[in-house]
């Protein structure tokens, strides 16, 4: 009788581990890359709860977003979604109306 509970202890604590490392197997800094359009994301990640509009007023910007601003026009309209994942968080940028994505970033 023992031997039968502790294997079966065993058992439930190798598929409760396997079950659990499983994890997604989306990878989101992978598995979306620029020049992708909003629907192909919305396939791979589902739609996002976090979407943000934000305008370019001026050159100066603090945040991760400073590593591309130079290369966005004064004026343009960008909208920004934000996925929390197991890698950090991912904030995808689209410009003006366009629908492709244009710039990425991970937050660890």
């Amino acid at each position: 009788m023992k031997r039968n509970l502790k294997s079966f202890v065993i058992f439930i604590f190798l598929f409760f581990i396997s079950s659990c490392q499983k994890s997604e197997n989306i990878k989101p800094s992978e598995d979306i890359w620029i020049g992708m359009n909003k629907a192909e994301i919305i396939k791979v990640l589902g739609a996002t709860n976090e979407k943000r509009y934000i305008s370019k007023t001026n050159n100066q910007i603090q945040g991760p977003e400073k590593e591309f601003w130079h290369e966005i026009p004064k004026g343009t309209k960008i909208e920004v979604w934000t996925y929390h994942t197991a890698q950090g968080q991912l904030k995808l940028y689209f410009i003006g109306n366009s629908s492709e994505l244009k710039f990425k970033i991970l937050l660890k």
